[in-house]
């Protein structure tokens, strides 16, 4: 099982650090986009505080290459920076609200370099850029909204997101991946097509009990004395947890 986040927590690139539900931007290599969340376009040499609304409580935030989404306790999800990962035909600057998700209580998010990933109440949702499937709908066309994926036969409590693939984790111990298949994080039946646009399972040598993902590769923490395990022909390894 997947534990809460703590209350203090950092994220990079671009860099963004919580304090017990403050929310605090700072230095990154450039803020182009906006994706500091501080109003303007420029860079920060200190952390200075993104203004989330009043009494709101940040629980968990993402960042992706170019922009940055945020839950909060009781005002739902907001997304800042690259404006097609924000649903926005322009950047964006400050947090933003996503409509569809203004009530939902997310527990976890996962940005890539141009979509995003939420897991509301055990289920995934997926917007943002879908070029290589990997918003796991079932096909690459561009979506504007997010939307809900089916049902997983379990509830979700985990998802990543590397450049254009996903990946989420299953309160049973299942991992699941799909997207741009570059590098081979979709494997079994999948690990020869390019993209796969429909969540794949991952046989896993344990229940994954945890799940990073950068840009190309996940990690993937399992039950079991397996130690480090290759996953796929490239740089996708399994970490294993001595029980």
């Amino acid at each position: 099982m997947i534990s809460t986040p703590p209350p203090c927590f950092l994220s990079v690139n671009p860099a963004v650090l919580v304090f017990w539900g403050v929310f605090f931007g700072f230095f990154c290599r450039d803020n182009r986009n906006g994706q500091l969340g501080l109003g303007e376009l420029r860079s920060a040499q200190v952390p200075e505080r993104v203004l989330m609304p009043a009494k709101a409580v940040t629980t968990t935030i993402a960042c992706g290459n170019s922009h940055a989404v945020a839950a909060t306790d009781r005002f739902g999800v907001y997304c800042w920076g690259l404006g097609e990962p924000c649903l926005q035909a322009q950047d964006v600057c400050k947090p933003t609200r996503i409509a569809t998700l203004a009530q939902a209580d997310a527990s976890r998010l996962a940005c890539g370099e141009r979509h995003s990933l939420a897991v509301v109440k055990g289920a995934v949702y997926a917007w943002g850029d879908n070029s290589r499937g990997q918003l796991g709908l079932g096909h690459t066309d561009p979506v504007n909204v997010p939307r809900k994926l089916p049902s997983f036969g379990t509830r979700v409590a985990a998802v990543g997101a590397g450049a254009e693939m996903s990946c989420a984790l299953g309160n049973d111990g299942q991992l699941w991946s799909w997207g741009g298949n570059t590098s081979s994080c979709v494997s079994g039946e999948h690990a020869e097509q390019h993209n796969v646009c429909k969540p794949a399972p991952v046989a896993c040598p344990g229940a994954a009990r945890a799940l990073y993902c950068a840009s190309w590769n996940i990690v993937v923490a399992v039950d079991g004395s397996q130690g480090t395990i290759p996953w796929s022909r490239h740089e996708c390894l399994f970490i294993g947890v001595h029980a």
